[in-house]
C-alpha cells in the first residue's frame, strides 16, 4: 500500500472512530491543499508559540500553515531568516498572514533582548514583508514586544516599534498587537507602553498595547478567524486579588482581563449571576455566551462550586492565574474530583498571567459553535492543555529542576521525560470517560521549562475501570 493511500486510511478510520489522526506532526493544512488558510510564523520554536495555535485552529475548523520548526528559533540560536524569507515569498494566496514580528527582526524573542543589530539592520530584515505585501496584497495581521527591562539594548527595540506603527499607518499591517514581555516590579515596560499609546493616538491608529507575549499569536488567530465577538463574562474567585497587580504583567489583573479579551476579539458582558465580582463596571449588560472562570486565589473547593454552578449558564473556560508557569494543584484536584474538567470549555495556567488570559479567551472565541468534525480536536486539546499546563507543572517539572542543564540538554533529558511521562497516573488524563491517553515526551529546548509530547487515545473495555499505574520502561 502507498504512503498517500495509508495515510488516507488512517484519516478515514480516525474520523469513523472521533479519534484525532495523530501518527504524523500535528499541521492543519498541507502544500497541496488549495482551499483557505492562515499562515502564522511564530515567535521561535517553543510548543506554546507553536504547536498550541496550530490545536486552537483545529478547534476552530481553521486551516494554518507554519514554516518547518527548525527554522525558528530554540534558545540562544537564532531563526533561520533566510529560509524564513523564501518560505514566506513562496506562500502567496493565504487569506491572511499573522506573524511574530520578532522572529524576522531578531531570529526569536530571546534574540530580541540580546541582540546586537542596529536599528537600519533590524528593519532592513523587515522590508521582506512590504515585498508580500506588494505581491499578494493579503493582510497582515502581527505583534511586536516591548523587551524586558534586563534588554541589551531597549532604546533600539523601542526605535524599532515606532516604525511598525508608521508602518501601520503607512497600511502594511491591517492589525498590529504592541506587548510587554515579562514586567517585573520596577519594569518600564508600562510606562513606555503608555508612550507608544501617545505615538498611536498621534497616527490616528487603534494599535492594542498591553502586556502578553507567548499567547499573542493565539490571539491574532481568534481574532483573524473571522467568527463574531462572542460575549464572554469574566468572573474570578477573589474579588480582592482582581484588582490587584500581578507579577509579570503591570497592570491590575482585571484591566488586563479586558485587554486580552479585546485582542482575541471576545466581547465582555456582565456576568448572568452574582456569585462573584460583577465584573467591568462598563461591561455591557448582554446575555453571556460563555464565562471565563479566573482563578486567582481563594478556597480551591469554593471555587470548584462556583465554576459547577456558572456551568449551568453556558460554557466555561478556566485561566489559573494564581500560581505562575503551573496550574495550582488544589484547585486543579477539586476540580479533577468533581468531573468539572472533563466539561471545560477551555482551560490555561501554562504561564503568566496574561499568557493564561490570552490562551483561554483565544479558545473561548474559536470554540463557539462547535459541530461534530470538531469535537475530536476539542477533546484532544482539552486532554493537551491539561497534561501541560496542570500535570507536567505539578509532577514533572520539579522532577527535572533536580538535574543539571547539561543533563537536560544531552540526550539523556529526553530519555528521562520520556520516562517520567510514562509514569503519570492514566487517571489524570481520563479524557473523556473510558479513556486513557498515552504520552511521549521530549524536551525541545533542552531545558526544564517547557516539554514537547503528543497524545494516543486508547480505548478501553467498560470492564477496564480499575484503573492501574502503567509501567515504566
Amino acid at each position: 500500500m502507498s504512503g498517500s493511500c495509508a495515510a488516507r486510511l488512517l484519516t478515514w478510520l480516525a474520523l469513523i472512530l472521533g479519534l484525532p489522526a495523530l501518527a504524523a506532526p500535528i499541521r492543519t493544512s498541507s502544500p497541496a491543499d488549495h482551499r483557505p488558510y492562515l499562515l502564522l510564523i511564530p515567535i521561535d520554536s517553543r510548543p506554546v508559540t507553536g504547536q498550541l495555535p496550530e490545536l486552537l485552529a483545529r478547534v476552530g475548523g481553521l486551516r494554518v500553515r507554519e514554516p518547518p520548526t527548525a527554522w525558528l528559533g530554540r534558545g540562544s540560536e537564532p531563526a533561520q531568516l533566510p529560509l524564513l524569507d523564501r518560505w514566506l515569498m513562496a506562500h502567496r494566496q493565504p487569506s491572511a498572514l499573522i506573524i511574530a514580528l520578532d522572529a524576522l527582526a531578531y531570529g526569536g524573542l530571546v534574540q530580541s533582548r540580546d541582540s546586537a543589530l542596529t536599528v537600519h539592520q533590524v528593519l532592513a530584515r523587515l522590508q521582506v514583508l512590504r515585498r508580500w505585501k506588494r505581491l499578494t496584497g493579503r493582510p497582515i495581521d502581527a505583534f511586536i514586544t516591548i523587551p524586558r527591562a534586563l534588554a541589551a539594548d531597549p532604546r533600539r527595540n523601542l526605535a524599532v516599534i515606532r516604525e511598525m506603527l508608521r508602518w501601520q499607518a503607512q497600511g502594511v499591517f491591517s492589525r498590529l498587537y504592541v506587548t510587554w514581555d515579562d514586567a517585573l516590579p520596577g519594569s518600564p515596560a508600562p510606562a513606555e507602553g503608555r508612550s507608544l499609546r501617545v505615538l498611536a493616538r498621534h497616527l490616528h491608529l487603534r494599535t492594542l498595547i498591553y502586556p502578553g507575549a507567548d499567547e499573542v499569536i493565539s490571539d491574532l488567530l481568534a481574532r483573524s478567524s473571522g467568527y463574531p465577538p462572542l460575549p464572554v463574562s469574566i468572573v474570578y474567585s477573589s474579588a480582592l486579588r482582581a484588582t490587584a497587580i500581578l507579577p509579570y504583567d503591570g497592570i491590575p489583573l482585571d484591566r488586563s482581563a479586558w485587554w486580552h479579551a479585546v485582542a482575541a476579539g471576545v466581547y465582555p458582558v456582565r456576568p448572568a449571576t452574582r456569585l462573584a465580582l460583577p465584573g467591568h463596571p462598563h461591561f455591557p449588560s448582554v446575555t453571556p455566551a460563555a464565562t471565563l472562570y479566573v482563578f486567582d486565589g481563594g478556597n480551591p473547593w469554593r471555587a470548584a462550586w462556583q465554576l459547577a454552578q456558572l456551568e449551568a449558564y453556558g460554557p466555561v473556560a478556566v485561566a489559573d492565574v494564581y500560581l505562575v508557569n503551573r496550574g495550582d494543584p488544589p484547585f486543579w484536584q477539586a476540580l479533577h474530583a468533581s468531573g468539572a474538567v472533563l466539561h471545560l470549555l477551555g482551560l490555561a495556567a501554562w504561564g503568566t498571567p496574561g499568557n493564561n488570559l490570552g490562551t483561554a479567551l483565544a479558545w473561548a472565541e474559536l470554540g463557539q459553535g462547535l459541530r461534530a468534525p470538531r469535537r475530536a480536536a476539542e477533546r484532544y486539546l482539552l486532554a493537551y492543555a491539561y497534561a501541560n499546563d496542570v500535570v507536567f507543572g505539578d509532577q514533572l517539572r520539579p522532577r527535572l529542576q533536580r538535574r543539571s542543564a547539561a543533563f537536560l540538554a544531552s540526550a539523556a533529558g529526553n530519555h528521562l521525560i520520556a520516562h517520567l511521562a510514562r509514569q503519570v497516573d492514566p487517571q489524570l488524563l481520563r479524557w473523556p470517560a473510558f479513556t486513557e491517553w498515552v504520552v511521549d515526551a521530549i524536551l525541545p529546548w533542552g531545558r526544564a521549562f517547557e516539554w514537547g509530547f503528543a497524545l494516543k487515545r486508547v480505548e478501553i473495555p467498560w470492564s477496564g475501570l480499575l484503573w492501574r499505574r502503567r509501567p515504566g520502561p
